[in-house]
């Protein structure tokens, strides 16, 4: 708490802003635009004193060293919170605002919708940071309790220098400090906010569906509404909701989307009858899988017209102009959402250094990346068998067999029980794959119900999935020997009820398997269009 009151009071003193009578001549400062909302340069060439001409206008204008060093960062998860509480207090100094945008709702769900069970390793750097920044909290995971030898989270390796600690407990930790920091409002946490980077605009965009309110975004349109060549900066000012359909609206016979609390969806029924008696509503499900409905009117689920794709969906945006027109007012426009759902629009940030975080960053040449882009993957797999066979797979990484391999901690679930790590050969998997593709029944029956499970079971019939994922197999075990990368690292490990296997992908794979799903969701994508 006392760094965060610390940190709070560094976010109020306004550190570089500078007293008109303090300038200092040959120096440049910054000045900012009330109008345009941005800092422009300000060089002071002599001393200023009240009798000056300029000083009644100065004196009224904010007046700083440096402009806000704002930062955006994109990824929640552990360098992403990790930079984000590294770098605040830096950017509180110069006046400028953190914000961390989320893809997940990480915050809302505690990350419970993801498994995150990878053990990672926290060298000295990591871990100075973690003591720093944390205090007690880094001490509740690594350090012992009294009257105990093991930490409660985390493994402490010390004559190896690191420590080591699952994922998703590491992301809890930091989740506190986060959250901490935001409830002070101290910084600023976008969770689910679906925002990326675009390599090729050199921005960040959202799509029109994900826009919220207070959403700043860059249209070509000025002050007062009409088409313009520049781009203005106007804000999602307000979102009206689809309301659902009364009791006098329905009519039998006609369909309808009827929100479905269990599927968390709204799927397509026919109204067929209505008991004027009891009040009773009868509907035929249209969809394979999904049961007929009967409801009355004091529990009939939320009823929208038909085509309606989602329960309590924006049905119009409404947007405002951040600049005043030549009236004095602001102009507004109003965008209905089946037009701009898919668009993308530029968010206007500003002056604002953006940091990606994220599993594959796009490598830009004017943001920062502090990840990574190699891909990786982890999968949950169950049973003693498959652990004490691990052993024999793949070849040794480094040492001399299990002792090297292995470590053994305790028992404690979420800790690591055993891990070790072997190199394998990925053109020997790339043909297994195909082998199981083409003649194993209980693979093709796997991603045949992984679509029917889906609201696009119909795909099974016109376009079926199994075919081309058979072709698209042959394709990657002919190419996979001419890849960059021969052999990838696995790392097996368990962690008290479960078994996790960890596999790097060659970035030749990762572009392999957006094209394959792309190749996949083909037929839909044409189905859609000649359907609207």
């Amino acid at each position: 708490n006392a760094r965060l009151n610390v940190l709070r009071e560094v976010q109020r003193s306004n550190q570089v802003q500078v007293a008109l009578q303090d300038l200092e001549p040959g120096r440049q400062y910054f000045t900012y635009d009330s109008q345009t909302k941005e800092y422009q340069p300000f060089m002071c060439q002599r001393k200023f004193t009240p009798v000056d001409p300029e000083w009644v206008a100065l004196a009224r204008t904010k007046i700083v060293k440096v402009p806000p060093q704002s930062i955006i960062v994109i990824g929640g998860g552990p360098t992403g919170l990790m930079t984000t509480i590294h770098c605040t207090e830096n950017v509180l100094v110069s006046g400028g605002e953190m914000k961390l945008y989320e893809a997940r709702d990480a915050f809302t769900k505690g990350g419970s919708t993801f498994e995150r069970a990878q053990i990672v390793r926290l060298d000295a750097r990591w871990i100075a940071m973690l003591r720093y920044h944390l205090g007690t909290g880094f001490e509740d995971v690594f350090i012992p309790a009294s009257g105990e030898t093991d930490a409660q989270l985390g493994n402490t390796l010390p004559t190896q220098g690191f420590v080591e600690i699952t994922i998703k407990d590491l992301e809890n930790m930091l989740h506190v400090e986060i959250s901490k920091l935001w409830s002070k409002g101290v910084i600023q946490c976008y969770t689910n906010s679906k925002t990326r980077y675009d390599l090729s605009t050199n921005n960040l965009i959202k799509l029109g569906e994900a826009l919220k309110i207070d959403d700043r975004i860059l249209r070509r349109f000025d002050p007062n509404g009409n088409p313009s060549k520049e781009y203005w900066s106007w804000k999602v000012a307000n979102l009206i909701y689809t309301q659902p359909l009364g009791l006098d609206d329905l009519k039998i016979g006609v369909e309808y989307g009827v929100y479905i609390r269990m599927e968390n969806a709204v799927l397509p029924f026919k109204l067929t009858g209505v008991d004027l008696i009891s009040r009773t509503y009868s509907f035929k499900a249209l969809r394979k899988g999904v049961a007929d409905l009967k409801a009355t009117a004091h529990n009939l689920p939320s009823v929208y017209p038909r085509g309606t794709a989602r329960h309590a969906d924006v049905s119009t945006v409404i947007l405002e102009c951040v600049q005043k027109g030549p009236s004095g007012g602001y102009a507004r426009d109003e965008l209905p959402m089946k037009s701009i759902r898919k668009e993308k629009f530029s968010l206007d940030i500003g002056h604002t250094h953006v940091i990606e975080c994220i599993g594959k960053p796009h490598g830009s040449r004017v943001h920062f990346s502090a990840t990574t882009q190699e891909p990786y993957g982890v999968c949950c797999i169950q049973g003693l068998k498959i652990s004490l066979g691990m052993h024999n797979f793949g070849e040794k990484r480094w040492g001399q067999g299990l002792l090297d391999d292995f470590r053994s901690t305790n028992d404690q679930n979420t800790r690591i029980v055993g891990d070790f790590t072997k190199m394998v050969r990925q053109p020997l998997i790339c043909k297994r794959m195909y082998k199981f593709m083409r003649d194993d029944k209980n693979w093709q029956t796997h991603f045949t119900q992984l679509v029917d499970d889906t609201r696009f079971q119909d795909l099974n019939e016109f376009d079926p999935v199994v075919p081309k994922l058979v072709k698209a197999t042959k394709m990657l075990a002919d190419y996979a020997p001419t890849f960059q990368r021969q052999t990838l690292q696995t790392r097996f490990f368990e962690t008290g009820d479960n078994y996790y296997l960890g596999m790097e992908f060659c970035r030749e794979y990762d572009r392999w398997k957006d094209e394959t799903a792309e190749e996949l969701v083909a037929a839909l994508r044409l189905k859609f269009r000649q359907d609207d």
